[in-house]
């Protein structure tokens, strides 16, 4: 029997969902659309989408990166010297003249990611700043650009928002809002499952920035519960992996989260939309029940069975774990398929059936789509 990551049980506090849905998107600070570069900023560069025209709601400001020539005596002192990993910026330095360190917020191998002051847009923000071992490393480099590129052509009230940008020397950073709720993985850990009627309007407003960025042909590729915020409005965070397509895209190296991967992701086989959606089953799955769907696998083994489990192991169904209506069990279930065939047609699909269970459970003071957004059946 195969062994499977449990997560500890702990009792669900309950959740005040009319305060919860008092609060608005549209009440948060919208100053950065104000914001406009001053005269000596240079032209955004891009990847290969054309950049929103200044004065458009989507413009986000940004300063581009220039040209970088070394000498041979300066390339050569940067392989004699050891790679320093980490800018060691603590509170009060500055990333740069505008924004001031109030905290950090971890990061990963790319990126440390500070909460700090913007003397520009008069706010909080989370700025993520490129590690200094990186900045020299020309795929890096592009997929930052990468990341502009697709992050300020997407407005929806469920997706972080990309303020600014900066690719200028010596630290390439971007700005985006700061998210004070906890991640479905910050609750997990300091309350407990997520309840059916919270996981289900988790879910429903998920799916709605899933079908916007698919509708955008963007594919996010990695959604998954430290990706996926509580609050109100709940957001999806980080577009780090995110891929533009206009069919499927086939993959040129593993990326993604071990965990949360469907088998086509770490099998270089082409992912679609229905690969998002593993990924937001996977982690409906998790907030639930408290356990991940699949075993833990070596991300060292050389058998990749061994490595990701979810390649030939199934899920254990829900309804052996927690008591839940069991369209919510078909509807998570059925995105974990191993065959991106048999998972739901589309992200909007799959918001309509946890609706109805929404629906079903008779809270109706729940609002599960945010306001403006219209859905069709």
């Amino acid at each position: 029997m195969a062994f499977r990551t449990f997560r500890p049980r702990t009792r669900v506090t309950r959740v005040g969902f009319s305060a919860w849905a008092r609060r608005s998107w549209l009440s948060e600070p919208r100053s950065f659309f104000a914001c406009r570069p001053s005269a000596s900023r240079q032209k955004r560069t891009h990847h290969s989408e054309r950049a929103p025209a200044r004065g458009s709601p989507l413009f986000v400001p940004g300063t581009a990166r220039a040209p970088v020539g070394r000498s041979e005596s300066e390339r050569v002192a940067q392989v004699a010297a050891p790679p320093r990993q980490s800018w060691d910026l603590g509170i009060g330095h500055e990333i740069d003249r505008s924004l001031v360190v109030i905290g950090s917020l971890g990061g990963g191998s790319r990126y440390e990611v500070f909460r700090a002051w913007d003397r520009e847009l008069f706010c909080q923000v989370a700025v993520k700043v490129m590690r200094p071992h990186r900045v020299q490393e020309d795929r890096v480099m592009d997929g930052f650009e990468r990341e502009i590129s697709i992050a300020s052509r997407l407005q929806h009230p469920n997706l972080v928002r990309l303020l600014r940008w900066s690719a200028a020397s010596p630290r390439p950073y971007m700005v985006l809002e700061y998210v004070t709720a906890q991640t479905v993985a910050g609750h997990l850990e300091s309350i407990g499952e997520v309840s059916i009627p919270e996981a289900c309007l988790l879910g429903i407003r998920m799916l709605s920035a899933l079908h916007y960025m698919h509708s955008k042909h963007v594919l996010h590729l990695d959604v998954k519960p430290d990706n996926v915020t509580m609050g109100d409005p709940p957001r999806l965070l980080d577009f780090s992996l995110a891929q533009a397509f206009s069919g499927p895209v086939k993959l040129r190296h593993t990326m993604g989260t071990a965990a949360y991967m469907p088998p086509e992701q770490f099998m270089h086989g082409e992912v679609t939309p229905q690969s998002d959606l593993f990924g937001m089953g996977a982690t409906l799955y998790e907030a639930l029940s408290g356990m991940r769907p699949f075993s833990e696998g070596d991300e060292t083994a050389i058998d990749k069975a061994t490595a990701f489990p979810q390649l030939v192991e199934d899920p254990q169904p829900l309804r052996e774990i927690i008591d839940l209506p069991p369209l919510l069990e078909r509807v998570v279930m059925t995105c974990l398929a191993r065959d991106p065939a048999r998972r739901p047609a589309s992200a909007l699909e799959t918001a309509m059936a946890i609706q109805t269970v929404l629906e079903s459970l008779g809270t109706e003071e729940l609002y599960a789509w945010p306001k403006g957004l219209k859905v069709r059946k």
